[in-house]
């Protein structure tokens, strides 16, 4: 390494350094540890940590920008958010030797794990109904709340607005959520997590959702309501959630007014149930929003979710627009007599305003049609299908329905190609990366490509090279070359 390149490490280092401790500066650090008897302990030092996380939270929420600090260990906890205030941050899954200005991304989430137990409980873990900004929720196992109201919405986590304000600026990064939710419940919304009228800026960043459910929409994670801009879920993982009743095994987006931006990108739904995924009955993903609104999903796998009905994997009942971005779909199932079928169905609100654009997707090896337009416009860029069909509902002639901007996707009477299998390197257990003998490696266009994929790898690879078709990009490397020589 350079001198030169040693100082601006160096340098860049102490910034990163006196930042942290700027921060954590101006906050109080109330401090948890299960292992302490109760909570006479004034919280203030690991020394004299509280018990419980709820007491905890209670002193923070005295003022602004505070923060509680929770050791390792499993908390059978009551609501920790009696009192939640602009700013408080929750970081667990920490040794208990922690300081001020600590980086909180050398956690150990593996050796050292906060867990959050809402066995007989019958409350949620975090519960604000002030729509408080700038909260955060990092590094916790949350699982096993179940709210006893026959209808409820977010049994482990809910925020929602208050008073004008609008959650602008929520976190809930590295968190497990883990069968949380009531499958018997009654008309709810959100197995684990529920927003409402949330605000902007709002971030769910590596956190997996498995085994929740609810029985009407969301099984994992629901939003609804008048929301504004800036919800973005990356790196998450959605498995085995499930919506009995309804829809949306994993992900309800149902948005009344207001024109959000969602941003879905690095995430793997895989084997959520019945509504598949939005609306319609959809296994993984509802979408319901209005004129000017945006929906993007970005390096994206979906493979073995299962609906019963119509809408598919993804229903979309939009007035806005729909991006689907070097996505991967692979062996979605429609039950035997469930309604129609459809992986993917978009369909047009408002006067028929949406659009949906498809660049470099793979939908592969389902058992029913892939794509239904009911209205407005779907457009196909250099998209790959085997073993699928396009559907068309409606009078509209099917041309004024699809596009296509280039590579050869459509025949003249409107179906899929029926092109080589992908040659995923495991598809029987939802690893949709690219072999080395895939046909979609370096057959996809750089117009609209994302820059990286589900990994968060360079895209295209080489660098110099061309883009790969579907949610990961191929760094295949022969043998006789050296990384340095292809870069």
């Amino acid at each position: 390494m350079s001198n030169r390149s040693f100082c601006l490490k160096a340098l860049a280092l102490a910034a990163m350094v006196c930042l942290g401790g700027a921060g954590t500066a101006l906050a109080t650090v109330y401090y948890v540890d299960a292992a302490k008897a109760d909570d006479t302990g004034d919280g203030l030092s690991w020394a004299n940590a509280k018990r419980h996380i709820f007491a905890a939270a209670a002193l923070a929420a005295a003022g602004t920008n505070n923060e509680v600090w929770v050791k390792a260990g499993t908390y059978n906890e009551e609501t920790a958010s009696s009192a939640i205030n602009n700013g408080q941050k929750f970081y667990g899954s920490l040794i208990g030797t922690e300081a001020p200005g600590y980086d909180m991304g050398l956690r150990d989430f593996t050796a050292n794990l906060t867990t959050v137990d809402g066995t007989g409980k019958a409350v949620r873990f975090i519960n604000d109904a002030t729509g408080k900004s700038n909260v955060r929720i990092d590094g916790f196992r949350i699982q096993n709340y179940v709210l006893s109201a026959t209808t409820d919405y977010g049994h482990a986590v809910r925020m929602t607005d208050g008073g004008g304000n609008r959650c602008d600026g929520l976190v809930i990064a590295n968190c497990v959520f883990f069968k949380n939710g009531n499958p018997a419940s009654g008309a709810d919304y959100g197995g684990a997590v529920y927003l409402s009228s949330a605000g902007t800026g709002i971030l769910i960043d590596k956190c997996e959702f498995t085994s929740n459910s609810i029985n009407r929409y969301g099984g994992a994670f629901s939003m609804s309501g008048n929301f504004a801009t800036g919800i973005t879920f990356r790196d998450c993982l959605f498995q085995f959630n499930d919506a009995p009743s309804a829809a949306a095994g994993a992900l309800d987006i149902n948005q009344t007014s207001g024109t959000p931006q969602v941003m879905i990108e690095r995430c793997r739904f895989f084997e959520n149930n019945y509504g598949g995924t939005i609306w319609q009955n959809p296994s993984a993903i509802r979408v319901m929003a209005d004129i000017g609104s945006s929906i993007t999903l970005a390096n994206c796998t979906f493979s073995h979710n299962r609906h019963k009905s119509d809408g598919g994997i993804i229903y979309m009942h939009c007035g806005g627009n729909m991006n689907i971005i070097n996505c991967s779909f692979d062996r979605n199932y429609r039950e035997v007599g469930g309604g129609t079928g459809k992986t993917l169905w978009f369909e047009g609100w408002a006067w028929r305003q949406a659009r949906v654009t498809m660049v470099n997707t793979i939908v592969s090896n389902h058992n029913h049609p892939t794509v239904t337009r009911t209205s407005g416009k779907t457009r196909l860029n250099n998209c790959i299908a085997t073993s699928d069909n396009l559907y068309y509902r409606g009078n509209d002639v099917a041309s004024a329905r699809f596009e296509v901007q280039s590579g050869a996707v459509l025949t003249e009477n409107g179906s899929m190609l029926d092109l080589a299998d992908p040659a995923y390197v495991d598809e029987a257990n939802g690893d949709l990366h690219l072999s080395n003998a895939s046909p979609c490696i370096d057959v996809g266009t750089a117009t609209g490509a994302s820059l990286d994929d589900i990994d968060g790898e360079s895209r295209p690879w080489p660098v110099a090279g061309l883009v790969d078709v579907g949610a990961d990009e191929n760094h295949f490397v022969p043998v006789g070359l050296s990384r340095m020589a292809v870069e």
